[in-house]
């Protein structure tokens, strides 16, 4: 026989652990329905102004954006993709290096962020 009011005790604080881990990330759990987000700059902006709780860490996604594309001629083809975060800086003024499956990405800490955010904002619409 198990212990039943415990394990429903675990089960309850493993539950409210993993929402305010998703409400961190504007997900919600159960039911509920999950807000629309229109894919606008607006909400984009949002996204990217919301984004610096998190420090950047090495095996983090970064989604390739348009902006991105504009910035670094070299990467037209690239748009859309994920790469990995290889190397951080330690000066905040040298180049954060990402890279996968043959694309290779050296920027600045401001815009790794802007691409974690956007890949943030990517997987929340998906």
């Amino acid at each position: 026989m198990t212990n039943e009011p415990g394990l429903r005790m675990v089960f309850e604080k493993l539950k409210q652990q993993a929402e305010a881990l998703l409400k961190m990330f504007n997900v919600t759990l159960g039911n509920s329905p999950s807000p629309q987000r229109q894919a606008n700059s607006a909400a984009g902006a949002e996204a990217l102004a919301n984004y610096g709780q998190e420090p950047l860490q090495i095996g983090n996604e970064l989604l390739i954006t348009d902006e991105i594309v504009k910035s670094y001629k070299n990467l037209t083809n690239s748009r859309g993709r994920v790469v990995i975060v290889d190397q951080i800086p330690a000066k905040e003024s040298a180049l954060v290096k990402a890279s996968a499956f043959g694309i290779q990405v050296n920027v600045g800490i401001r815009e790794a962020q802007q691409m974690r955010a956007a890949y943030i904002l990517s997987q929340q619409e998906a």
